[in-house]
């Protein structure tokens, strides 16, 4: 069964030039090891320069996979670099799919 994987972001002001396509990447490495990218989300209200991110994950055991696929690329230290310059703060969190019954 999945599981989900929530980023939740903080981005630096004006950031975004520079994270969405360092995320680019990131998506690409991890995406060999089992994780789907359901959707990145910029919030429109809220916090300004939230960014949510919604993977989807075979299984928890997979969070350790896909980090590790990135600290095994080339690409890592570039990749940690631009993080650095973007993100204030990250939290991660996991979560279940919901079916909820039709109304009735």
């Amino acid at each position: 069964m999945s599981v989900y994987l929530i980023a939740t972001i903080e981005l630096k002001s004006g950031a975004m030039p520079k994270f969405a396509p360092t995320m680019a990447q990131i998506v690409s490495i991890v995406e060999t090891v089992g994780w789907k990218l359901h959707g990145a989300y910029a919030l429109r209200t809220g916090k300004v320069g939230t960014v949510i991110d919604v993977w989807e994950l075979p299984d928890m055991n997979h969070m350790d996979a896909g980090f590790a696929a990135i600290a095994q690329d080339p690409r890592f230290a570039a990749i940690q670099a631009a993080l650095g310059e973007c993100i204030i703060q990250e939290s991660l969190a996991f979560a279940d799919a919901l079916v909820y019954p039709p109304a009735g």
